[in-house]
Parts: structure tokens; C-alpha cells; sequence
């Protein structure tokens, strides 16, 4: 029997009916819904349908990939649009965020038809990321199990190319 430190603050208990919620970046392959609804997962967000306007980004590929989470015992929430964390040159839409015209008012309907389009599939939530710097990491230290855990440290941080395609971009433009 452990004692507990009569100084420490007491744990409280977690409210009744309490759930856990799981967020992962899994693909959502057949395989993969099959493993989450065996671990008790009910709602996910899906991979990227596809990073350019195709058939899978249509009415009915959204339509057809909610039907087919939805036949494993799994709620499709969410979508990503095609607005990726990704470095501005790798970017699906790499005229928005620059307002490269007439490309990015292309980009920015497509972008727009997509969300009517998930709409219409009757799927209620859309996420994106606008980033011009994609996810900035330092090296990956080793972890438990010999996992390789993603970092930030500001002091290994180098910045290389010194600015991105973008140019100067103050933090009001941002």
C-alpha cells in the first residue's frame, strides 16, 4: 500500500461518465478504421482525400469515404482541406498564402468549392493549416523504445534559407 504525502495536493477523481478523447494523423485505410473502431474510436478526422481538386475531393468520393468510415462503426467529423503544414513550395495552393494573381483567386475557389462539397457529402467539420514555414523541427532526439520524438529547440533552431519565397513578411501581414 503506497501512503500518500499529507503536503502533496489530493487527485481529484475524474467526473462521472467521463470519456477519453484520442486525436491521431493516421491514414484512414480500411485496415486502419477497422484497428480504431476495435479500440473504441466513434469519431475521426480523415486523411487528405486527395492535394489536388479530383474525383476523391467530388460530391460523391467524399460521399464514398464517409459511407465507407461510417460502415466500420466510425463517425467521419472531419475533413482536411487541401491547406497542408508543408513549406510554401510543397504546398497544394502555393499561391494563396504569397496572393500570387490571378492563381491564388483560383486556388481560393477551389478551396471554396471543396467545403460545398463536403457540405453536400454531409460532413459536418473542415480543418486547414496555413503556414508559409510548413512544421519548423529540429533534430529528432531518441526516445522510449528508440521512438524518434519530434522537437522544437530554439537554440539548435537554424534558419535556412534565410527567408522563403515569400520575401519579408512582417507579423501584421501574417
Amino acid at each position: 500500500m503506497a501512503l500518500r504525502d499529507p503536503q502533496s495536493p489530493r487527485r481529484q477523481a475524474p467526473p462521472s461518465g467521463s470519456r477519453l478523447k484520442a486525436g491521431t494523423q493516421h491514414a484512414s485505410s480500411d485496415d486502419i478504421l477497422r484497428t480504431l473502431a476495435a479500440l473504441g474510436v466513434n469519431h475521426i478526422c480523415s486523411e487528405l482525400p486527395s492535394r489536388k481538386p479530383d474525383a476523391a475531393c467530388s460530391v460523391e468520393g467524399l460521399l464514398r469515404l464517409r459511407e465507407r468510415v461510417e460502415s466500420c462503426g466510425i463517425r467521419l467529423e472531419m475533413v482536411p482541406l487541401p491547406l497542408s503544414f508543408v513549406y510554401i513550395t510543397r504546398a497544394e495552393h502555393p499561391d494563396i498564402l504569397p496572393g500570387k494573381s490571378p492563381g491564388r483567386d483560383r486556388q481560393i475557389d477551389a478551396i471554396c468549392g471543396m467545403i460545398r462539397k463536403a457540405a453536400r457529402a454531409g460532413i459536418p467539420d473542415l480543418k486547414y493549416i496555413l503556414t508559409i514555414l510548413g512544421v519548423v523541427r529540429t533534430a529528432p532526439p531518441r526516445g522510449r523504445g528508440g521512438a524518434l520524438y519530434s522537437t522544437f529547440v530554439y537554440d539548435q533552431a537554424r534558419q535556412d534559407p534565410p527567408l522563403t519565397e515569400a520575401g519579408p513578411v512582417s507579423a501584421d501581414e501574417m
